[in-house]
């Protein structure tokens, strides 16, 4: 397979940052499914890689995720498996003495982490864009100091050739005997079609306020069933309790009973928020739109309830909903054309959007 990525990985903190760079064939799946199991998130660039969406938000949930996760050191042979995360308080949980010690200034100190992956983040897209895109240093920390204006209707630029999908990977590697913080930069893929169809099927997953990369490993087995045509998989109990995709938080534009609008979805101790319905949420508030965390339900839909429903993800951004399958009986949605509250609120999130990306070398507030 060709090199189409770089995996960057911080090396030493204690005089000056020193990081290695490897050009890479891995995907970021394959890259979360190679490396020890540990905490991750999934961020994306804006402006010509000049910007990253919602840093702050991302920074915050790697830390949530490691000061809830425990690492222990297991008996299973293969590398992911060589830890476990539960989401629990690490004070409950028999992580060893030196586990908790090396990961102390990462999980308490303050700023220090959201530090170390902001520059993570500049030195990996520099490589990104020297050995994969091919252009010179000076090239590419021209572009990436470039504050440039975004496109003020969409909220981002339309052209993302320059773009990229940055996965960020902390863990504890027990046989190298020390804590990891690593990166996957690759091109940026964003979907092409206006709407997407999603079946629902599979019970929702055990914890998910720990965004852990075991995930990518234990959804596999429903990618793998995943229908024809189908773009995401909705997860729900057995009661049509609907709670999120495999890759995406799932959302229901709806009218109450006076009229008004208001989007449902899953609350939150049942479901990883994503940081792009985190900004969904605000643009809705914006345009005075309520915003429910209750569970959208099947019955809701077999009784023709839900007026648009949508995924929210970082790729996708906020992406509506054309059919639903349930157990693999197509239901078919109330309309084809998009709705246009939704429209509103799809222009609302992209300039919400504008409004929290953060220029890659500025330095955090």
């Amino acid at each position: 397979m060709s090199e189409k990525s770089v995996i960057i990985e911080l090396l030493e903190t204690n005089n000056h940052l020193k990081f290695t760079c490897l050009k890479s064939s891995h995907t970021a799946k394959s890259f979360l499914l190679e490396f020890p199991r540990g905490v991750y998130t999934a961020a994306r660039t804006l402006a010509n890689s000049s910007r990253i969406l919602d840093f702050h938000a991302h920074s915050e949930r790697l830390l949530n995720s490691l000061r809830l996760c425990c690492f222990k050191e297991t008996d299973l042979p293969t590398q992911i498996q060589s830890c476990v995360v539960s989401s629990n308080s690490v004070h409950d949980e028999k992580e060893a003495t030196e586990v908790t010690d090396a990961l102390k200034t990462w999980r308490y100190a303050s700023g220090v982490l959201e530090g170390l992956v902001l520059e993570l983040i500049r030195t990996g897209l520099k490589e990104y864009f020297v050995n994969i895109l091919g252009k010179s240093e000076d090239e590419a920390m021209t572009i990436m100091h470039q504050n440039y204006l975004l496109d003020s209707e969409s909220g981002i630029l339309e052209n993302t050739d320059l773009e990229a999908k940055v996965t960020i990977l902390i863990t504890y590697d027990f046989k190298q005997k020390k804590p990891r913080l690593i990166a996957h930069i690759d091109k940026l893929i964003v979907p092409t079609f206006p709407q997407i169809n999603v079946s629902i099927f599979g019970l929702p997953r055990e914890k998910a306020s720990v965004k852990d990369s075991n995930w990518v490993s234990a959804r596999a087995k429903l990618e793998k069933c995943m229908p024809v045509g189908v773009g995401e998989v909705i997860l729900c109990d057995p009661h049509g309790n609907i709670y999120e995709g495999l890759t995406s938080n799932f959302c229901v534009l709806m009218k109450s009973s006076e009229g008004g609008y208001f989007v449902k979805t899953a609350p939150l101790d049942v479901v990883l928020q994503g940081t792009i319905l985190k900004i969904v949420e605000a643009a809705c508030m914006e345009l005075g739109i309520g915003f429910v965390y209750e569970f959208p339900n099947v019955c809701e839909l077999n009784d023709g309830l839900w007026i648009q429903p949508f995924i929210t993800s970082t790729t996708r951004l906020a992406l509506p909903v054309n059919v639903v399958e349930v157990q693999g009986t197509q239901i078919d949605s109330p309309k084809r054309e998009i709705n246009a509250m939704f429209a509103k609120i799809l222009n609302a999130t992209k300039k919400e959007v504008l409004a929290r990306s953060f220029e890659i070398f500025k330095n955090p507030q």
